[in-house]
């Protein structure tokens, strides 16, 4: 299973003092003195990393629909291995963290030297929705 640096005793092992900002000697609850914690994965139901998506903006997506963004993009995690399934079958792309998503959002949306705030998506939405919003197909290269 897959551990991650623990967020209490930032690694440590030792629980935080407050008051002067070194460390208490008491063993670190969260994690057991251990310095890093499990990463659980509902759709996996490992340690895995867990999975996400990019999907059309929610401003957009859900009503009244907002135009300006109708070529904006939210990440969403996967729940289930059916979610991944389907966005893997509409085109869509899968992420292995929520931080990788939203930075291909990102990137997708603001492409370096465009300077407006309008988010500007240049691919399309497939037929199929995670958490009722539409799943980002990119634009492919040489498409």
């Amino acid at each position: 299973m897959k551990r991650v640096e623990c967020i209490t005793c930032q690694g440590y092992g030792l629980h935080p003092d407050t008051e002067t900002g070194g460390r208490d000697g008491h063993t670190c609850s969260t994690c057991d003195g251990e310095g890093t914690v499990p990463i659980y994965c509902p759709l996996c139901q490992t340690g895995e990393a867990m999975l996400h998506t990019v999907v059309q903006h929610s401003a957009y997506g859900y009503g009244p629909s907002d135009p300006q963004f109708a070529q904006g993009l939210e990440s969403r995690h996967l729940e289930t291995k059916a979610q991944r399934a389907a966005v893997e079958k509409a085109g869509g792309i899968l992420f292995d963290s929520y931080l990788a998503a939203e930075e291909f959002a990102d990137a997708e949306q603001y492409p370096d030297g465009y300077e407006g705030m309008t988010p500007i998506a240049p691919g399309a939405f497939a037929r199929t929705k995670i958490d009722g919003l539409k799943v980002y197909i990119p634009k492919r290269l040489g498409h």
